[in-house]
């Protein structure tokens, strides 16, 4: 979030506006000087009024455009302040905080990403959240290596649903957990970017693990969403909440050993994660 930029918005928009009230005055002052001079002189035709005319249209714009900028950076704040110290948040939620409709919130949203004043910021209608700094610290196709980018790619694609499913979840416990599964996955292949020779070592993660995570993720927040949840959802999305300390502790121990270059022994895991996938 960028509180230099708003306030410079904000810097802009309360000088043109007043540099739009001095202008009107300035050619208003001008014209009234011309006629009193005109009425000294006994001019019965003190000049045309084209020019307070012209001024004062263009003033007028000038104030219009920084009210637009001063609202901005104010709607900005008000965001920011409704966010509090969360990363995401659901659009319902930022509408009953601030008391506007979708479309007003949607508008000045998509405006101050615009204006560049959030930071890797995005709006994820599917799920109704606004969510901060995404950023799974993984760029792929760049490598010049096409298998390398090939799993990039893939692993970007997984990281990124389990960030999208993450800002979604409600649980604050299970959301951290998920902010950290996302955390060390991001490091684990941005470390493999850099250190192409030791993709061999994640082969395991990125065939089973990241894929399976992603789906376990994307299914909980799908029953999350259900406003009406039977009891097979709620053991379902109990069991995948239960399962995912164990994942973290997975992501890991695949970070030590790519750096230890051990093998990562984790046949427990999967036993786990084979019953999960089954539900």
């Amino acid at each position: 979030m960028k509180d230099k930029k708003a306030n410079m918005i904000t810097a802009i928009g309360v000088l043109q506006i007043i540099g739009g009230v001095l202008l009107i005055l300035l050619f208003g002052a001008i014209h009234l000087f011309s006629r009193i001079l005109a009425l000294i002189a006994s001019n019965p035709e003190p000049g045309s009024p084209i020019l307070l005319i012209i001024s004062t249209i263009a003033g007028l714009l000038v104030i219009w455009r920084g009210y637009l900028n001063y609202k901005l950076a104010s709607r900005f704040r008000r965001i920011k302040r409704a966010m509090g110290e969360s990363i995401s948040i659901k659009l319902s939620d930022l509408e009953g905080k601030l008391f506007w409709k979708r479309r007003k919130l949607l508008k000045a949203l998509q405006k101050q990403l615009s204006s560049g004043l959030w930071e890797d910021a995005y709006i994820d209608k599917a799920n109704d959240v606004f969510v901060l700094g995404y950023n799974p610290s993984v760029v792929a196709s760049d490598t010049g290596d096409a298998t390398l980018d090939e799993l990039l790619g893939t692993a970007n694609g997984f990281i990124r649903d389990m960030t999208i499913a993450g800002h979604s979840i409600e649980d604050k416990e299970l959301k951290a957990q998920v902010e950290t599964l996302t955390e060390i996955a991001g490091q684990i292949y941005s470390y493999i970017k850099l250190n192409p020779e030791k993709a061999g070592h994640v082969r395991r993660l990125s065939n089973y693990f990241l894929p399976t995570t992603a789906a376990l993720l994307i299914k909980y927040t799908q029953m999350q969403s259900q406003s009406v949840k039977t009891d097979s959802m709620n053991e379902a999305m109990q069991k995948i909440a239960e399962v995912i300390p164990t994942l973290v502790d997975v992501f890991k121990k695949q970070l030590d050993a790519i750096y230890s270059e051990k093998a990562m022994d984790v046949d427990v895991e999967i036993e786990v994660l084979q019953n999960m996938v089954g539900m």
